[in-house]
């Protein structure tokens, strides 16, 4: 029997998303391929001739670089894009330091200071 005939899909966007994130974030092909024990050769024909992933590659590239993948399989992205989960993920980490800035700053040097405990370093 026959395989029925099916278009492949087009990764190519996919992977322009991928470097364009990578470089984004000053990382290295190497770096990232160490890390996620694959060849630089297969991220770099993912990123640059749209080679299709594996599955588990797709989804770890997905996550490691928040990268929604609605606005490439889906005709009308549900959620939120690539660029808003991105911004997201770097306006979360602010957010977070900002917060231990503020409890060290107003709430903790303080308490060192009456307590009488000089010994601590504040950064």
């Amino acid at each position: 029997m026959a395989k029925r005939p099916v278009p492949r899909y087009d990764f190519k966007a996919f992977g322009e998303a991928i470097k364009t994130a990578r470089k984004g974030r000053k990382e290295s092909r190497k770096k990232v391929c160490d890390e996620m024990y694959i060849s630089p050769r297969y991220l770099a024909n993912i990123e640059n001739k749209g080679q299709h992933p594996s599955l588990q590659i797709f989804f770890e590239l997905m996550l490691r670089y928040n990268i929604s993948v609605d606005q490439f399989l889906l005709e009308q992205p549900a959620g939120k894009n690539t660029q808003r989960r991105q911004l997201d993920a770097l306006l979360d980490d602010m957010i977070l330091s900002r917060l231990v800035d503020t409890f060290s700053s107003r709430i903790l040097y303080p308490m060192l200071l009456l307590s009488g405990n000089h010994s601590i370093a504040v950064a």
